[in-house]
Order: C-alpha cells, then sequence, then structure tokens
C-alpha cells in the first residue's frame, strides 16, 4: 500500500484537465501545491478545497480575488478557503507566507538581475520540497527567497537553479555581513 501523505502534487495551468487533476489528487489526500500560472479564468472555477499550498503572485492574486493590495488578496482567500497556505510572491518586494493562525513577511534578497526566466519555478521548488519534507515555514521561506535571488542572478532557465549547497552558503554569507 502507498502512504501517500508523503506525496505532493504540483499542478500548474500550463496542462490540461487541472480541475480533474485536482479532484482525483484530493481524493487520493495528496497534498497539492497550486500554482495557477500562467492565469485564465477557468482557474476562477477550480476547487480550492484540496489544496494545501496555493502559490500565487499578485497579479494573480488580483485575478482570483479582485483585490489589489497583498493582505486583501489574502484576506478574500482566506475568507473562502480558511484552511489554506498561501505564498503571495511580490517580485523584488519578497514574499508573504499566511494561513487562519500565522501571516508573515520574508524580504527579497537584494543580487544584481540577470534574467528573471525560471525564479519563480526556483522558488516554488525550494518551498514545496522543503515544506513537504516539514521544514518550518519560516526557514521554507527565507531559502526559497536566496534560491530565487540565486536564479536571477545567472541567465537561463536550468542553468539558473542553484544547489541546495549554494543556497545555505549563500544565506550564511549574507547572515555574516
Amino acid at each position: 500500500v502507498m502512504d501517500y501523505r508523503l506525496k505532493v502534487i504540483i499542478p500548474q495551468n500550463e496542462i490540461s484537465h487541472v480541475p480533474h487533476l485536482l479532484r482525483a489528487a484530493a481524493e487520493k489526500k495528496l497534498r497539492i501545491a497550486l500554482n495557477p500560472s500562467p492565469m485564465d479564468d477557468t482557474l476562477k472555477q477550480f476547487p480550492l478545497d484540496g489544496i494545501t499550498w496555493l502559490i500565487i503572485n499578485e497579479i494573480e492574486g488580483n485575478q482570483l480575488t479582485g483585490k489589489k493590495t497583498p493582505d486583501h488578496i489574502i484576506d478574500a482567500l482566506l475568507s473562502r478557503y480558511d484552511h489554506l497556505q498561501i505564498v503571495l510572491t511580490l517580485g523584488g518586494r519578497g514574499s508573504l507566507y499566511a494561513n487562519r493562525d500565522e501571516r508573515f513577511a520574508q524580504a527579497a534578497y537584494t543580487v544584481p538581475t540577470v534574467d528573471t526566466t525560471g525564479a519563480g519555478d526556483t522558488f516554488l521548488g525550494y518551498f514545496v520540497g522543503l515544506t513537504a519534507r516539514g521544514c518550518d515555514m519560516r526557514q521554507a521561506m527565507l531559502t526559497a527567497s536566496a534560491a530565487s535571488a540565486l536564479a536571477v542572478s545567472v541567465a537561463g532557465a536550468v542553468p539558473s537553479i542553484p544547489t541546495i549547497q549554494t543556497v545555505n552558503y549563500f544565506i550564511k554569507e549574507r547572515e555574516n555581513q
């Protein structure tokens, strides 16, 4: 028997049949990290009841809720889905984490920007990978922020994704400044 409690699925809106996939994953009790990118009107009808983490940027948050400010976006989402864990990315202004009991900001690291391709996917991968393994939310947000900062400092999508060793060294180096 497969232990689904440790399994995570990360659907994005670049594939077909996402609502069906979300329902099937929820039935299997998979943890779901939804990144509704690229955003379109069909996403407003997605069943978010089984979602564990909703990882969105400000534009997607506005499109989902009609709200403009980060706090209002989060408030609107949590009023509809109080079980959600929301990560709202704000580009160079960092990101916010929120659930019904906790809300905090994670500052962005300042680095020279070469290419932003892949930065969001790098953030998503690090955040979900760490939290799925039980990492503390604040540490996961900090590490994901550092990883995405490193990603924008290198050209290309795949070559820009840093190793965890590089990310940890970057964080330690910044703490010592």
